[in-house]
Formats: structure tokens, C-alpha cells, sequence
């Protein structure tokens, strides 16, 4: 059969866009539901639910939304494209029956991604430490179905259990830290709980994929979880790569990109926008002011070379 001069092309894919318009031509209730549907898609709403709580939609989920952080309310409201290329890439690699581990869960847009796709079989363990926003996180999780296979935490990770001053930016609760500037002005210093991922995640528990936004952090993050690094080979981390906050924090770069390539580890930059990456060499990976990066011992999925 020929179809618009190309041979070999299923007939199908050509005919039932046709038969789908004719449906709706017939059937008015058809198309007022599609309508309705597109214009769900491209109209978001912002509902205030209290002084400090706003509703939105973003992908399949409903999030509680911090009020009076006016940037991100404006970030996930009116754009689409929050940190795209990083997102798209972590979906792509998610499995059923994966486990995943969410350090600096924030609001907790990568637990739900997580959680909605390991499905009852997976698990995924949350970690945040500013109350307010973990108040957020245990909402946006806790009116979905997933609730059921995430075990959230309200602590900070690192290489020490304990407790340590914990600085709340009154800017953007994005950029809460264990590390802070002491002359900074617009922050308030609370006390968190620290625990060590060896130490918490269960004994003999599969772990495949990381995701580690700490805000400097990494370092210490990454020593306590040697024991999770060494017991599964094919384990993947997402992580934010930023030398300067991680000087902030009083540690090495290059100790931390040493000590995860003498582990085994490739580095790879994830593109802003298109969910793809390229492998990058440490001394190159070195000189970059900030990146997002997967770290594996395999080809990353979306390396274009």
C-alpha cells in the first residue's frame, strides 16, 4: 500500500489522525474534552492555601509551593523548564523496582519522579533538613498513592552523625546549606540532625540511583556512603557539581572527583535542555566554574559523543 507517495509506511500511522478528527467532528463531548485537556496542559494555576502555601500543577503532580519564595513560585507556575535536560535524564534512567535515594529532596519533585516509577516493588528514601520545607515535601508525597514505598527523613546527610548549624536562606529555600557565609545578612542559623547514608540505609539494600543537591555538601556526603558506592556496581549519582560551594564547605574538588574516579567512576555533563550528556575528563571538569553531572561506572544512557 502507498500512502502520500512513501512505500513501506504503516497505513495506520497516516489513517488514524484522520479518523481521530472525524470522531470529534461526530461527537462534540469528544472534543470538548480534548480542548479541556490541551488547555490544562498549557494554563497553570497558583491557589493560596494559606499566607505561606501555594498549589500548583506541575507534570502529574499537585505541589504545595513555598508563598513567599517568589522565584521558584514563578519558576514552577509560569515555566516548564526547570532544570529540563537534568530531569528529562533522570526519568529516562528510572526502573521498576528500582530503590533511589533523594538527598537534598527540597519540595520533592525528584522523590516523586522517582517514587511514581520504581512503583510498589521500588523503594526511595527522602532526605531534607529545613523544617519548613520538608513540611512541603511530606504534602506534595503524601497525597499520592507513592506515599506507601517512600521513607522520608528530616535530616541533612553527611559523613558524622550529630547535629549541626544549618543556615535557612530568607531569599530562596533552594539555596538552604550546611555551609554559610557568616556575614550574610539574610539568613536565619538553625540546628539540624546529620546522618550518614552507610549508617541509615538498610543493611543489604540494592540502591541504583543517587540524587545529591547539598549545596556543598557533596564531599562529606559521598564518604558516607563508601560502603553503598563499593556494594553495587551499576549504582548511577546525579549530582550538582559547584567547586565553589564546595570550597565554602572547606573541601577539595579534586579530592572528591579523585576520590569517586579511583572508585571506577566516568564523569559525564548533562546538557541544559535536551536530557542528553558528554563524558568529560577530570582536569577539563576541573576548570568548569559549575556543572550538573552523572557520575557512573557505565556509558551514560544520553552520551552523545
Amino acid at each position: 500500500m502507498v500512502l502520500d507517495g512513501k512505500y513501506g509506511e504503516n497505513p495506520m500511522k497516516s489513517i488514524v489522525p484522520i479518523l481521530v478528527k472525524i470522531w470529534r467532528r461526530i461527537n462534540p463531548v469528544a472534543q470538548l474534552r480534548a480542548d479541556v485537556e490541551a488547555l490544562k496542559r498549557e494554563c497553570k494555576l497558583a491557589v493560596p492555601v494559606s499566607s505561606d502555601v501555594i498549589l500548583t500543577r506541575f507534570e502529574d503532580f499537585i505541589l504545595s509551593l513555598p508563598a513567599k519564595d517568589h522565584g521558584m513560585v514563578a519558576s514552577y507556575v509560569f515555566g516548564d523548564n526547570i532544570e529540563l535536560g537534568f530531569r528529562l535524564l533522570f526519568q529516562q534512567m528510572l526502573r521498576e523496582g528500582m530503590a533511589v535515594i533523594d538527598v537534598g529532596a527540597h519540595i520533592g519533585i525528584y522523590t516523586l519522579l522517582a517514587s511514581s516509577r520504581v512503583g510498589p516493588n521500588g523503594r526511595v528514601f527522602s532526605f531534607e533538613p529545613t523544617p519548613a520545607t520538608y513540611e512541603l515535601l511530606r504534602e506534595n508525597v503524601g497525597r499520592t498513592a507513592y506515599r506507601h514505598w517512600v521513607t522520608l527523613h528530616q535530616n541533612a546527610v553527611s559523613d558524622k552523625a550529630g547535629r549541626l548549624s544549618f543556615a535557612i536562606s530568607k531569599d530562596s529555600s533552594r539555596n538552604n546549606s550546611l555551609f554559610f557565609d557568616d556575614k550574610a545578612e539574610r539568613q536565619e542559623i538553625v540546628e539540624v540532625e546529620t546522618v550518614v547514608l552507610d549508617q541509615t540505609i538498610p543493611e543489604g539494600q540494592q540502591i541504583d540511583l543517587v540524587k545529591i543537591d547539598a549545596e556543598g555538601a557533596e564531599p562529606a556526603v559521598i564518604r558516607g556512603m563508601v560502603r553503598i558506592l563499593e556494594r553495587n556496581p551499576d549504582i548511577v549519582l546525579f549530582m550538582e557539581y559547584a567547586p565553589e560551594h564546595i570550597q565554602r564547605a572547606g573541601e577539595s574538588a579534586e579530592a572528591l572527583l579523585r576520590q569517586l574516579a579511583g572508585m571506577g567512576f566516568r564523569f559525564y555533563v548533562i546538557r541544559d535542555f535536551e536530557g542528553a550528556c558528554d563524558e568529560i575528563g577530570m582536569e577539563d571538569l576541573l576548570r568548569k566554574p559549575s556543572a550538573n553531572l552523572l557520575v557512573s561506572r557505565h556509558a551514560c544512557p544520553g552520551h552523545r559523543s
